[in-house]
């Protein structure tokens, strides 16, 4: 153990400690073919130690996004150099309000690839209800929900004559595609294909090009911005 031990710190100087356990998982593949003996190292106490110290002291800093807030989206929606009026946007603004209000992932709302959506895992018209002062979305899968095991509801209130009204947005995002089936995705745009499933791309694009458009600096925001700004304005109200 106190050989491994030297060998990770003498590897830490070129590599990523992240990647160290890459390195001993070939020392004991090679073990393993010359029909040497190998101990897991989940019992090698001293070389664990080793790794969790390496992975702290020259770890790579988390470069955390920031939280949309309220005041981004209403200067996003006051800007005239975003075009509101294109179907893709309006889709767009729905869902980012949705996003927002109810705490969530790009991945609740938007799919990989087109041909990625699944009815039994993503979001579906017929799971997203206009109420009549609200909309209720139920997430049958989610990050921390794999495997469907519990419908996680959440409510998004209308705020009738303002700008940030999720109801509304919903309404006109509904009617880029008024004929859609239950069973399809819930938020489709427009594409040289017909309608299609709203991706991770055109989300996250589309997010960096309205904060471009407000002289903001896109780098520091991601899909993962609207989940956390959520909760900040959520406890900004104390909720």
């Amino acid at each position: 153990d106190q050989v491994l031990c030297q060998y990770l710190v003498w590897q830490s100087m070129t590599v990523d400690p992240k990647n160290l356990g890459s390195y001993l998982s070939a020392i004991r593949n090679f073990h393993i073919s010359l029909g040497l003996p190998w101990v897991d190292i989940r019992d090698r106490y001293r070389v664990g130690w080793c790794l969790k110290g390496l992975r702290r002291l020259i770890s790579t800093q988390v470069c955390r996004k920031l939280a949309i807030t309220p005041e981004l989206l209403v200067r996003m929606r006051l800007c005239t150099e975003i075009a509101w009026e294109d179907p893709r946007m309006e889709v767009l603004w729905a869902v980012f309000l949705l996003a927002f209000f109810t705490m969530s992932r790009k991945d609740n709302f938007s799919v990989e690839k087109v041909d990625a959506f699944n009815a039994r895992q993503h979001l579906t018209r017929g799971d997203v209800k206009i109420m009549r002062s609200s909309v209720l979305c139920a997430f049958r899968r989610s990050k921390s929900n794999q495997l469907g095991e519990r419908v996680h509801k959440v409510l998004a209130l209308a705020m009738p004559g303002k700008i940030l009204d999720p109801k509304r947005a919903v309404e006109r995002a509904f009617a880029v595609s008024p004929h859609a089936r239950s069973s399809d995705p819930a938020f489709m745009i427009p594409s040289a294909k017909g309608l299609v499933p709203l991706t991770y791309y055109v989300f996250v694009g589309g997010l960096k090009h309205c904060l471009r458009a407000i002289g903001v600096d896109a780098s520091l925001y991601s899909g993962h911005s609207f989940r956390r700004g959520g909760a900040t304005f959520a406890h900004r109200l104390g909720v």
